[in-house]
């Protein structure tokens, strides 16, 4: 919402006072700086939330992982990310989680993050006894509420709000995951599948930047160089190519890298119909939006404000890009995410 439908439209229910922006920004910036002194700010991401308590569980699961190729472990781990960031909803003031590998108790999103992670460890979603690290569509066609219940160590004293909602979703998750094959597989459908996907879609893009293009090539200096081809990274940038190799993709952080949008489509494309019954537009399923009775106009979709949807948020905040999330030794082969850069500049002023 742009800052200007705030002083174009009197608003039932809230006013903003913009003149108190800088004071807003400067006291972000000073909780920012006594956290994060040296500005080392780790990703808001489900893979924090599985180290709470300073408990390496990430390092077990590498452990348990260690028999499988980088390609399996990647598929794994998009399964543990999609089921655990599904069952992040609120979960109430009331409702702990007691780990029982270390006797820890923890609340709200990192109980959720600790107890989904455990679950997944010991098979809750998978329908495979022999292979456990999974969710799959048999697996989580299995899961009841009396399953849910005892897995979330909910009772009377420790009740955990949408309870049922979350077993309506793992439930609709399963049915989705039958939907689509491409996306998700045919023999064992799951989440994790959708590396594949990314995969060979990466390769038939990584095989058009390789066709030549009609621009003439030229050295630095604006001479025309012989007997080179044209290409095009995903970024914009273009290479000379001959026995001379120009900045070569082998020697540069994006090769064989998988695009973020790319990502993100196939999680909104795969995943959107997890939540039926939203508004749509022409048939399609617009997600966390909801209309305005002040943005009314005769324009198609204007009275929409759009929210932070879950689906996005798998995409946005589990990852330096998703797949360095799920995907950590699998990334070390086919594509290395760029390190987190310290923001800089980031200066507080006086809010006197």
């Amino acid at each position: 919402m742009k800052p200007a439908f705030f002083g174009q439209y009197q608003l039932n229910n809230f006013r903003v006072d913009l003149t108190q922006l800088d004071k807003c920004a400067n006291y972000v910036i000073n909780i920012i700086y006594a956290q994060y002194p040296k500005l080392d700010i780790p990703f808001h991401s489900r893979w924090q939330h599985f180290q709470v308590g300073d408990v390496p569980r990430l390092a077990e699961l590498d452990q348990m992982l260690a028999g499988l190729t980088p390609l399996e472990k990647a598929k794994v781990k998009f399964d543990l990310a999609i089921i655990s960031v599904l069952l992040d909803a609120g979960a109430g003031a009331n409702w702990q989680y007691t780990e029982p590998e270390t006797g820890l108790i923890f609340s709200r999103s990192e109980g959720l993050a600790v107890c989904s992670f455990r679950l997944f460890c010991q098979g809750f979603f998978s329908s495979n006894p022999d292979f456990p690290w999974q969710a799959d569509t048999r697996g989580l066609s299995q899961i009841d509420v009396q399953t849910l219940t005892e897995g979330f160590q909910v009772s009377p004293e420790n009740p955990l709000v949408g309870l049922e909602g979350r077993l309506k979703l793992l439930q609709r998750l399963g049915q989705v995951l039958n939907q689509d094959s491409q996306l998700f597989g045919i023999d064992s459908p799951r989440p994790g599948n959708m590396v594949d996907y990314l995969l060979q879609n990466q390769a038939i893009e990584e095989g058009r930047r390789q066709k030549v293009s009609p621009l003439p090539p030229f050295e630095r200096g604006g001479r025309r160089r012989k007997n080179c081809l044209w290409t095009q990274t995903p970024n914009n940038f273009q290479h000379l190519v001959d026995g001379e190799v120009l900045n070569p993709l082998q020697n540069r952080k994006d090769k064989e890298v998988i695009q973020a949008t790319s990502v993100l489509n196939a999680v909104l494309e795969g995943l959107g119909d997890i939540w039926p019954g939203r508004s749509n537009i022409s048939g399609i399923n617009l997600g966390d939006v909801w209309p305005h009775s002040l943005l009314k106009s005769d324009r198609l979709g204007d009275e929409y404000i759009p929210f932070l949807d879950i689906l996005p948020t798998l995409h946005l905040r589990d990852s330096a890009g998703f797949l360095n999330l799920a995907a950590q030794d699998f990334l070390l082969k086919y594509a290395p995410a760029e390190e987190a850069k310290p923001l800089s500049g980031l200066k507080a002023r006086s809010t006197d």
